[in-house]
């Protein structure tokens, strides 16, 4: 399997993720919204629920997107990754 592929199954599992993550913050307005018209403590808990809900899609999305730039040179990878060239054989041809 090669870099590309598994980065591209890592941006798919991250954007069903997030759509995921999206309809559950939507079923949870309307439950709040439920709640709003019977019972005041539930309502605290749903907004208690939709704010730890939110903060971890952001955190999510802020670890996606900085170990998504910490991805290893591609032309360097390519090349054989960084080797060095032993004393004996600099100046050969």
């Amino acid at each position: 399997m090669t870099f590309n592929s598994v980065l591209g199954n890592t941006s798919t599992a991250f954007l069903v993720y997030l759509l995921s993550s999206i309809s559950a913050l939507g079923i949870n307005a309307a439950f709040q919204d439920y709640v709003s018209k019977h019972d005041a403590v539930w309502k605290r808990w749903a907004w208690a629920i939709g704010i730890c809900m939110l903060s971890i899609i952001v955190v999510t999305i802020i670890v996606f997107v900085s170990v998504k730039e910490q991805k290893p040179n591609e032309t360097v990878q390519r090349l054989g990754g960084n080797k060095t060239v032993p004393p004996q054989q600099v100046g050969r041809i």
